[in-house]
């Protein structure tokens, strides 16, 4: 079993200079947890978070809450908050590797290249998915 058979191939892509607020607003819309951040070529050079983008927020605490995440994500870019450090696989990656990968990481997601170009990611989701379709034959 391999990751290019099982990975999400409609990938959703971000730049560095993209703001939170619309990092934010593709996850909602795509109902993803992340997204891989690309340069103008292309090449993957970071990854963001539903947590980092959390973790940049300002404090449900504050009274102005709502407005003020807004006003502060609309101008933030995402290149302040997203992860550089990030681990990618190739599409003929097996699933158990890829599996203990995420495990070993604690990451929930990881991006997967052909030739340095995004082709896909393979999020936790996916491998529930690929659990489920096993536990269920």
């Amino acid at each position: 079993m391999l990751v290019k058979d099982y990975m999400t191939k409609d990938v959703v892509l971000l730049t560095a200079s993209d703001s939170v607020a619309r990092a934010r607003k593709l996850m909602e819309e795509r109902g993803v947890r992340s997204i891989p951040v690309v340069d103008r070529d292309k090449k993957l050079v970071g990854i963001v978070t539903q947590r980092d983008i959390y973790a940049a927020g300002l404090s449900r605490l504050s009274d102005n809450y709502e407005r003020g995440t807004r006003a502060l994500e609309s101008h933030l870019p995402i290149s302040e908050v997203y992860c550089t450090e990030v681990t990618s696989i190739a599409p003929d990656t097996t699933l158990l590797k890829a599996a203990l990968l995420l495990k070993e990481l604690k990451v929930g997601a990881l991006p997967v290249l052909d030739n340095d170009e995004v082709v896909g990611i393979l999020s936790s989701t996916d491998m529930l998915a690929v659990l489920t379709l096993l536990l269920t034959q």
